[in-house]
């Protein structure tokens, strides 16, 4: 097995291919001297970033997550590159994070002599597959840490920063198309269409393994709901107790309530939604994933996706866990994984950016037996919008949907499982619930705890005629209607 350190690749822009890590001299071609630093000024961000000299900076690109920034480069030749560059802090363990992705691709696009001899294996048996994958990355030019002298080689602790060097995909990023409407929803779906089938293919591989019923119900819990819960309740500003509370007042008086009213329709808190998944069984085995495919790219969203004036798309900053590399497994994720995160990404970039607001009066509803109590006031938030009405989310999530149901290879391959829609539009408000605690503003996280009640509770209405009220939905609003 391969352990961290240096892989040198060729500075041929034609190339995309590993060279032998560096001979017994020693010769570490990325220390410091190599480098030239630009200021934060210079970049209008609170990170230096290093350029090889006889790089020109042109300007800094949406993107990077982990701490990391992107840049595009002109090297000496005129040609353009992406940067992506990450100063080491945590004694280089986010520095590895991101180091998985160029890895990742190069794996993905046949360069195999970084990784263990039984991913060698798998990845020639499954060139059906990766081999048609590879089309959709850029290429990697060079990757490695920036030591601070050649003494420090292969000591990422010690390095200054990590760094890759891609391919310039020429194009518009899917999800700046899609908000200006410079890119429609059937030219973005018609450029994902091919990436579609190769999960569809995937699903129906050898490399697919099917799950029994509690298999496929412990890994939604785990992906999901359990994941999404342990991110709540990692989050400082986030109580789950009555009040008072002494941070963030009005998302936590939210959070704890047990119902809210949004644009007239009544939703049950979304936790004590995802608590009837564990409870039931009928609900057990409705939320539970058929099979484990290959894994792809696991951030396939609009805002990590281009696509070029012909059509065609191409994805960057793709995750792979740690410690991929030395498995003797080809690395799998659920076959609803990489969906949720095409349907979850034009929502998570609304959000971002305050596209995503309400107009009507929220009210707060505990759904006590006796006597509900309307909190409004205390609130003190009436100032949002109808997600129906104003913002396409929820009729991109339904197109989305459609698009699915309207290709014969995933309608004969993941389409096939009874339960793949409720499943995708669980998986995208769950999503959005965890991603609560990336907000900033409580207001970001109040609009955040809002949609991804309304979304959950409609695939609950959904689910609701074939299920007890104790499984379903409607148990607390009954209650609510007979005290009024």
């Amino acid at each position: 097995m391969i352990s961290f350190n240096k892989k040198i690749l060729s500075s041929s822009n034609s190339e995309n291919s590993f060279l032998k890590t560096p001979s017994a001299s020693r010769n570490n071609p990325y220390t410091v001297s190599n480098f030239k630093k630009i200021s934060p000024t210079s970049v209008a961000q609170q990170q230096d970033l290093y350029l090889q000299h006889g790089d020109t900076l042109v300007k800094e690109l949406f993107g990077g997550a982990s701490g990391a920034r992107v840049y595009l480069i002109k090297n000496v030749t005129g040609d353009l590159k992406v940067r992506k560059f990450k100063l080491n802090s945590g004694h280089g363990h986010n520095s590895k994070n991101v180091l998985e992705e160029p890895h990742w691709i190069s794996y993905v696009s046949g360069n195999t002599n970084n990784v263990s001899p039984a991913l060698v294996e798998s990845r020639k048996i499954s060139e059906s597959i990766y081999g048609e994958m590879s089309k959709f990355y850029p290429k990697i030019y060079a990757l490695g840490e920036i030591e601070t002298s050649d003494t420090n080689f292969f000591d990422v602790k010690r390095a200054i920063g990590v760094f890759y060097d891609q391919e310039y995909l020429e194009g518009r990023l899917a999800i700046d198309g899609l908000r200006q409407k410079t890119i429609s929803h059937t030219t973005y779906f018609q450029a994902i269409a091919p990436f579609i089938d190769l999960l569809s293919l995937s699903w129906e591989s050898e490399h697919s393994s099917s799950l029994s019923k509690n298999e496929g119900s412990n890994l939604f819990n785990k992906t999901y709901v359990h994941r999404c819960i342990s991110r709540i309740k990692s989050d400082p500003r986030i109580v789950l107790s009555e009040p008072p509370y002494s941070t963030h007042s009005k998302f936590n008086t939210l959070l704890n309530s047990q119902g809210v009213t949004i644009d007239n329709i009544y939703c049950i808190n979304p936790f004590e939604l995802l608590s009837k998944i564990k409870i039931h069984q009928r609900l057990t085995d409705i939320f539970s994933i058929e099979k484990l495919i290959p894994h792809f790219h696991g951030d396939a969203t609009a805002q990590n996706t281009m696509i070029s004036e012909s059509g065609q798309a191409k994805f960057f900053d793709p995750r792979a866990d740690k410690g991929w590399r030395e498995s003797e497994d080809m690395l799998k994720n659920d076959d609803i994984f990489e969906l949720m995160k095409i349907g979850f990404g034009p929502y998570l970039h609304c959000m971002i950016n305050n596209i995503l607001s309400f107009n009507e009066v929220i009210t707060i509803d505990t759904c006590k037996e006796d006597n509900p109590v309307l909190i409004e006031n205390s609130l003190n938030y009436a100032s949002t919008f109808s997600l129906d009405k104003t913002h396409p989310f929820l009729s991109w999530l339904e197109l989305f949907v459609s698009h699915l149901k309207n290709s014969p290879k995933f309608m004969s391959t993941i389409g096939s499982s009874p339960n793949w829609e409720i499943q995708l539009k669980s998986a995208v408000a769950i999503q959005g619930l965890a991603d609560i605690t990336y907000r900033n503003s409580e207001t970001f996280m109040i609009n955040d705890f809002l949609f991804t009640s309304l979304l959950l509770n409609k695939v609950f209405a959904e689910l609701s005629s074939g299920l007890t009220s104790q499984e379903g939905i409607s148990s607390c609003q009954k209650n609510r209607s007979k005290t009024k």
